[in-house]
Formats: structure tokens, sequence, C-alpha cells
């Protein structure tokens, strides 16, 4: 905060997945201010196309600074719930990056509707794997926290190695965890995988998900409740989910979670019958959809 840090301030973040990447998320979050995830994968030009177009008012690169002598109190600040509470720069339709801003108030309807709908408490162990950069991280930074459930952190290199990932799970005894279909697919052939008894609940989301993948899961792991959440990085995160029916030959995008709608509609945006195509159109909470530019 000494530096400037406040509401409608961006803070870029390039950190390995890590208990420090966690203290500087969250370190941004308290100053009021909304934290740019960089991946630290990134090739030099796109870092250098987000940063320019970004504007950050401070860039933390690798490991946090030794710092001392702060107050160990919460800060106080001047903040409304429609203030950025991060953003994700995304490759958008054409190609190039795309920033967007999502509130506090959007994202903790959607942290809100998560613990609800899985009941997550704090004998719950949920795994952070996903690279910050992407959305889908956002609720295994946040959610576990706010209830008193644990966050086991995979290392940095870690959500590529299946054998890893399902080791790491039967170890910890992780309850709750996410993929992309993609990912899953590759974890669910890995022989470790049907010992990650431990998991009750799984999130798959970013991708189009089978029923084909979704019956290899719940036949793998029966247990596991297997959810499939679609949504835009612009609807913070997700905006619908369905719990798959083992035997289903189908993957619904389900229905909407807390506070959001979803509408089916021809080209005159009115509502079409049961079974007639259409376009899906979107509402809820705070949503601004924004493309940053810089400091307004």
């Amino acid at each position: 905060m000494e530096q400037g840090a406040g509401a409608e301030r961006l803070i870029a973040l390039r950190i390995p997945r890590s208990v420090d990447l966690m203290v500087a998320i969250y370190a941004v979050v308290k100053a009021g201010a909304a934290y740019l995830p960089v991946d630290t994968e990134l090739p030099g030009d796109r870092v250098r196309s987000v940063l320019d177009i970004a504007r950050p008012l401070l860039v933390l690169d690798g490991v946090l600074p030794e710092v001392s002598g702060y107050p160990e109190t919460n800060p106080v600040r001047v903040l409304s719930p429609d203030n950025a509470a991060y953003v994700i720069f995304t490759s958008g339709s054409t190609g190039g990056p795309k920033g967007v801003q999502v509130s506090h108030r959007s994202i903790m309807n959607r942290l809100a509707w998560g613990l609800a709908h899985f009941d997550v408490g704090v004998e719950d162990r949920v795994l952070l794997s996903t690279s910050a950069s992407f959305d889908v991280s956002v609720p295994e930074l946040f959610a576990p926290l706010q209830v008193g459930a644990a966050v086991v952190i995979a290392r940095p290199d870690g959500r590529k190695d299946p054998a890893y990932l399902a080791e790491l799970i039967r170890r910890e005894k992780v309850t709750g965890a996410d993929f992309v279909p993609s990912l899953l697919e590759a974890f669910v052939a890995e022989p470790l995988a049907k010992e990650c008894v431990s998991l009750r609940w799984m999130e798959v989301a970013g991708e189009a998900f089978s029923a084909v993948l979704a019956n290899r899961v719940v036949g793998a792991l029966p247990n596991c409740g297997v959810h499939n959440l679609y949504g835009p990085t612009e609807a913070a995160v997700e905006v619908s989910a369905w719990q798959h029916v083992p035997g289903a030959d189908r993957v619904p995008i389900g229905a909407p979670i807390w506070n959001t709608q979803l509408y089916v509609l021809d080209a005159a945006l009115r509502p079409v019958a049961p079974g007639v195509a259409g376009d899906l159109y979107l509402a809820g909470v705070g949503w601004r959809g924004v493309i940053w530019a810089g400091h307004r």
C-alpha cells in the first residue's frame, strides 16, 4: 500500500505456483488492489504484450522479497464490491491477449455457490493445481480458506504429470480437485488414479466433456461426484453446473448457479421453444467483462 496499491490498481504477479504465490495474491487483495497473474511459462514477447496492455502499478517477478517491520493488522481500505478483484488475460476471439476484469461481487457469488454446492468444510483438502493465469484457479485459491479447509499446492510442473497428481491426491487425502477434460483423460488412464479414494468431488471445466470420459471417471472413482461446469472468464469462472449420472449418454452444461440466468434466444433476441436451436445468453451478478486498457 505504501507504493500506491489500492482500489482499481493492478499488481502483476509472475511467480511459480507455490506458497509465495498464494501469499502474494492474498496480499494484493488485502491491499484493495486487483491481481494480474502472468504465467511463468509464457514467452517473453507475450509477457511484454500483456504488461504493455495492462500497465500494472507493480510487477512481482520470481520469489517474494524479504520484508519486515510492517503491521500485522489488516490494512484499512476504501473498497466497493464492484471494484476489480483480479484481471485474467485470455487469447479471446482475435488470438491476441485480452484482459478480463472481474469484480469482488461477481467472484464472491461463484465462491459462495461452490462452497455450498460441494459442501466444503474444515475437513476438506482442495488441490491447487491450475495455473493462476487460468480463472479456474480462483476457487482453488480462495474458497477453501474461507471455511477453514486446507489447500494442497501442486508443484509448478505437476499438472502435466498424471502420476504425480494421483500420488499427491492419494498421499495428501485430497477431497476436491478440478480438471480440464484433456488432462482428466490422462489422469484416469493412470493406474494410481483408482487409489485416489479420498476424492469426493471433481470439477471439470474449460473444454467439452464427453459422456464416454465421464463414465470412465465414475467407473474408476465411484464415490467421487463428477461435475461439469461451464462459463466464460467474463462471467466469474462458471455460470452453470451438472453432476454426471453414471451411464448417461451426454454431458449437458446443466443448470445456472446462484444469481445467474441462462437464456436461449433467436436472432431477434426472443426465447426459442424447447428443442429449437438458438444462441446462449448469460445474465448474472456484477459482470463487467471489461477489456483492461490501463488505469481509467
